[in-house]
């Protein structure tokens, strides 16, 4: 199956790398874009591997989430459409991720 990225989530991704760039080097950033790319390739290849998402709003119903490897406070969250893996959103677990995932109109 293919993936498709939001651009939400292209910007998160942009931002967390950019976050860890300033404060652990370009090193530690490339390897977390690199994790990234190979969890949505994982989602891609078995769509059912990541976790439901548990939170009482409706419209995240059908919505998944799973762990990058190698940085496990930051999550994937996506859902499976009929011809493609919609990656979502990738955000930070410690932040407000049921608010962050409810100020998203279309999720």
């Amino acid at each position: 199956m293919r993936s498709k990225v939001r651009p939400e989530a292209e910007v998160d991704l942009e931002l967390s790398a950019g976050y860890l760039w300033d404060a652990e080097g370009e090193a530690l950033a490339m390897r977390f874009i690199k994790a990234v790319r190979a969890t949505i390739d994982r989602i891609a290849a078995m769509p059912g591997i990541g976790s439901p998402v548990e939170y009482r709003r409706r419209r995240f119903k059908y919505l998944r989430f799973i762990t990058v490897r190698g940085f496990r406070k930051y999550l994937v969250f996506y859902r499976e459409r009929t011809d493609h893996v919609e990656v979502v959103r990738i955000l930070y677990g410690r932040r407000d991720v049921p608010q962050l995932l409810a100020d998203e109109g279309n999720v």
